[in-house]
């Protein structure tokens, strides 16, 4: 028992001396500690960086700009944004410029942001693409007696259905804030003047060429029409004129016009300084009278327009203006990145056939055909079934009260020939590529663009086609031509044949293992359509050493496959990987510059191309092989800015500026990467029709997060280094 008793006794004294050493410590620590303020979470921060590398030569661009920031030596650059889709301006001299968007995403105060755009730039050390300016189309006009002396007009004298008309003296003009709603089309000004006939003038306004520059080109459609005064009524009298340019808007003098009539009449027409003009003998004008202008310039694609001839009572005057814009023979389309230059071509179709209108309802009876060029069967359709295909795979709709029609009496077979860039950089060379546009003999060509104005419905007016070659949109659309047909909602009732050459080379004796679709661009829901007549799908295929492919009407068309693009996701990478830095500030904020680096970039998933295309077209030919790789691509590296992914990702330097709050012991920051996976998908169609799926996945380092790892300090010191002391930088390289 005594042991027991000394043995408590000296735990109590034992316990009694720790809790007055606890006492003391504490007393200590309560001397030291600082009272800290609640620090303020800090914005946070939204910053867009990357690197801008020449396309060709993949060295660092220094000085381009991007967004107003330019690059450094090492070609990357950075700078702060907000929320919400951003525009970015990627340029430098002597290089094309790049334009791309970001969306940006809100994340929680204090956390830091960054989205990498990297770009690869193309030189521009060919002819960049000629900025063309926009038509806007005007209508103005005199009126006279039959004497010529000017008629004053008063407020509402003149009426054009659809369009607001100012007056002023003889004259009546669309007014400036109406300019945009003028398309082209027939239009009828109506005058009613006191003491005069009702006086009607049928306007013709033709699809004008494009003009170089920048800004509004706009075409006056000019018009004079004559009043008989009521008591002294003349007979009908119907004028014919209009103005002729060149596609820069320069007018184009002694070019030879000509207007002829569909019951036998032909009128050579003087042309003084760009301006016709004919009045036809009244006798000869009936209902059913189609007048067609031709004209002729050397060195320019004869121009040939067709119109039905308004029939107006005794005393009225009826002027129909037709402005021609002549394209000239030299003319080529917008070049592509890498310099090739689609060409264009232009088929005097009106010149070379005769031109009637009909109630499209009629039209629709007409028969057309499909032809197989690899068996010569050909499919009995009716211009009904090609309407309904055109209005599922363009949009376009039938709206006019008639259609005109031209029948092609002898065959068209012209070239069309584009330079076009084969290989890269200093091996690269100009090939010049010739297709032809064949329209077959008998084709009736069918214009069935509508024109609405004032709620009335008009008739349509025959003109010349145009095709011209679409360089640029090939390479991201998996096609081996891409086409734009004008004027749009056109049909033809034979086929019109584009024949064009084997992307790959093929033997003598041997044919390709593929074929093409034909598919349009639908402009009501922005997306290729596969081309299908009667139920039946198009097809380009190989016959007699070049590929033809059929076109049944007009709007953007190409010969090539179906593609895809599908976001499979957009994840951030976890875990977040841990930057360990030991640090602290005192009793001020401090501004710190952190840098690093982390692995991004693009890469392939599992295959690229190359891999993917032998893998699914195990059987084809080495060649086609080859070039369906080339196209998937094209495809890629068109959708990434020019910058092709590769088979990992590698290392990418980041350096961005954050502020750490007062009192803050930081152990280290996250780093938290969001990846976007994409896959992308070329359908190839083999040569029996059957199509396999070509497919890769590309995963790429969109954006990355820094987080401060801290806590609050209580003391006056903490672990690590002291940034208020000075520096402002933590680098981890």
């Amino acid at each position: 028992m005594k042991m027991n008793g000394k043995l408590f006794s000296f735990n109590v004294r034992l316990a009694l001396m720790l809790v007055a050493m606890c006492g003391i410590f504490a007393g200590c620590y309560e001397k030291e500690e600082i009272d800290v303020p609640t620090p303020t979470p800090e914005e946070a921060t939204y910053i867009v960086g990357g690197i801008i590398t020449d396309a060709e030569t993949g060295a660092a661009l220094a000085g381009a700009t991007v967004n107003g920031t330019t690059t450094g030596a090492d070609g990357t650059y950075k700078f702060t944004t907000s929320v919400g889709l951003q525009k970015i301006t990627i340029s430098k001299a002597g290089y094309k410029t790049v334009v791309t968007s970001v969306n940006v995403e809100e994340v929680a105060k204090g956390s830091t942001r960054v989205y990498t755009v990297n770009a690869a730039l193309y030189s521009s050390s060919t002819p960049e693409t000629p900025k063309t300016k926009t038509n806007k189309y005007n209508i103005e006009g005199g009126v006279f007696d039959n004497a010529g002396k000017a008629i004053t007009l008063t407020d509402g004298a003149v009426v054009i259905p659809g369009l607001s008309v100012s007056v002023s003296g003889n004259t009546f003009k669309s007014v400036d804030s109406d300019v945009n709603n003028i398309e082209p089309g027939v239009y009828v000004a109506v005058i009613n003047v006191k003491g005069y006939e009702t006086g009607y003038a049928n306007i013709v306004i033709a699809n004008a060429g494009t003009v170089e520059g920048e800004g509004v080109n706009v075409i006056t459609s000019k018009v004079q029409v004559v009043l008989q005064k009521i008591a002294d009524v003349s007979p009908a009298k119907y004028v014919i004129e209009g103005n002729i340019w060149n596609t820069n808007g320069v007018i184009i003098a002694d070019a030879a016009v000509t207007i002829s009539l569909n019951s036998g009449q032909n009128y050579e027409v003087g042309n003084k300084n760009g301006y016709y003009s004919l009045t036809l003998p009244t006798d000869v004008v009936t209902p059913t009278t189609i007048a067609t202008v031709k004209i002729n310039k050397t060195g320019f694609y004869p121009y040939a327009c067709s119109f039905l001839v308004k029939l107006v009572a005794a005393g009225e005057t009826s002027v129909t203006s037709v402005n021609a814009t002549l394209k000239s023979i030299v003319d080529k389309a917008p070049e592509g990145d890498d310099g090739s230059i689609g060409g264009s071509t232009s088929a005097d179709v009106v010149g070379s056939g005769e031109t009637t209108t009909t109630p499209p309802e009629e039209a629709k009876k007409e028969e057309a055909v499909i032809v197989d060029h690899e068996t010569g069967e050909e499919t009995k359709v009716t211009v009904e079934d090609i309407i309904s295909s055109m209005q599922e795979s363009t949009g376009e709709e039938v709206k006019v009260e008639e259609v005109a029609v031209t029948e092609v009496k002898t065959e068209i077979n012209i070239p069309l020939v584009s330079d076009i860039v084969k290989g890269e950089g200093s091996s690269s060379t100009v090939v010049q590529e010739e297709d032809r546009i064949v329209i077959p003999e008998g084709t009736k060509v069918i214009y069935t663009k509508a024109n609405e104005t004032g709620g009335t419905t008009t008739v349509a007016v025959a003109e010349n086609i145009s095709v011209s070659r679409d360089v640029i949109t090939e390479k991201s659309e998996t096609a081996v031509r891409t086409y734009e047909g004008t004027p749009s909602g056109v049909i033809f009732t034979i086929p019109m044949q584009v024949k064009f050459e084997s992307p790959v080379t093929v033997a003598s004796n041997e044919e390709p293992d593929f074929c093409l679709g034909v598919m349009y661009y639908n402009e009501v829901t922005k997306a290729w359509t596969i081309d299908k007549v009667g139920g039946k799908r198009n097809y380009a295929t190989y016959v007699d050493g070049k590929f033809i492919g059929n076109i049944s009407h007009f709007s953007k068309f190409k010969f090539g496959y179906e593609n895809g693009i599908d976001t499979v996701s957009i994840k951030p990478i976890l875990p977040a990987t841990f930057l360990e830095k030991a640090c602290y500030t005192g009793s001020a904020p401090q501004l710190v510059t952190i840098k690093g680096s982390y692995k991004g970039g693009s890469m392939y998933v599992d295959k690229t191309p190359s891999m993917a295309t032998a893998d699914a077209l195990k059987g084809m030919k080495e060649s086609t092989i080859t070039y369906i790789t080339d196209m998937l691509t094209k495809m890629i590296k068109a959708d990434n800015l020019g910058v092709a992914p590769v088979n990992a990702y590698v290392d990418t330097k980041f350096s961005i500026d954050k502020t750490i709050s007062a009192y803050r012991q930081v152990t280290g920051f996250n780093l938290t990467k969001t990846e976007l996976i994409k896959t992308y998908t070329v359908k190839v169609i083999k040569a029996d029709k059957t199509e396999v799926d070509v497919a890769v996945t590309v995963k790429s380092i969109m954006s990355y997060d820094l987080e401060v790892r801290d806590e609050l300090n209580h003391s006056r010191h903490g672990h690590g280094t002291d940034l208020n002391a000075g520096g402002g930088i933590i680098d981890f390289e």
